[in-house]
């Protein structure tokens, strides 16, 4: 018998890997190697660590579980729709936020467990594919939590999302050239392209930046 602890590298349908299973053997995805993965009952397959380098990291499809995740540097995570989490213990290091279609009561007590944010489609808003320029002021006060903006808009104005409380994350585009001061909240997540202008400006304003 190997002995626990033990990590494989392996296809995730290896049949050593889910002979063994449980928490006490993972195994790194040969298909997808920046993460390690474990086999748990009921056919779930858990995410245990991810090792890459991105800010912003996706679950390898198939994954429908989350253990007591290491996402290392990356802050956040696209998700599939989850069957299974761990909520014993937090998470080590996990993410700022997650996004996902639609959220399982499980992942949302993951999330609470681990005081991440969870945006799910329900709370994105895209805004018109026609915009090039939002104007100052324009959604002052707007109830949004995530925002998409449009590829070929190059400005956002001077207070364009002051006052949006809820407003956790926003999709820029690198066609973004300007944005006025006070456009944005603290405490707003940039989902950009890196060394974008957008990826610029969140660094010199206090807000986080998220390449992907």
């Amino acid at each position: 018998a190997l002995p626990a602890g033990t990590l494989l590298t392996c296809a995730r349908d290896c049949d050593l890997a889910k002979a063994l299973g449980g928490a006490d053997y993972a195994f790194r995805d040969s298909a997808d190697p920046d993460w390690i993965l474990q086999w748990m009952e009921d056919e779930v397959l858990a995410a245990r660590s991810y090792e890459g380098e991105a800010d912003a990291a996706v679950l390898p499809a198939g994954v429908n579980g989350l253990g007591a995740l290491d996402l290392g540097s990356a802050r956040l995570l696209r998700a599939n729709p989850i069957v299974w989490t761990d909520t014993d213990a937090p998470s080590l290091n996990p993410p700022a936020i997650v996004l996902c279609g639609s959220a399982s009561q499980a992942l949302q007590d993951w999330c609470g467990l681990n005081s991440v944010i969870l945006l799910t489609d329900a709370d994105k808003t895209i805004l018109p594919a026609a915009l090039s320029a939002i104007e100052p002021e324009a959604f002052s006060g707007a109830a949004f939590r995530w925002v998409v903006i449009p590829d070929g808009c190059v400005s956002v104005g001077a207070g364009a999302f002051a006052d949006c409380g809820g407003l956790r994350l926003v999709t820029v585009p690198a066609s973004v050239t300007s944005i006025g001061d006070g456009a944005f909240e603290s405490g707003v997540y940039f989902l950009t392209p890196p060394g974008s202008y957008a990826d610029g400006w969140a660094g010199a304003n206090g807000l986080i930046s998220l390449a992907e």
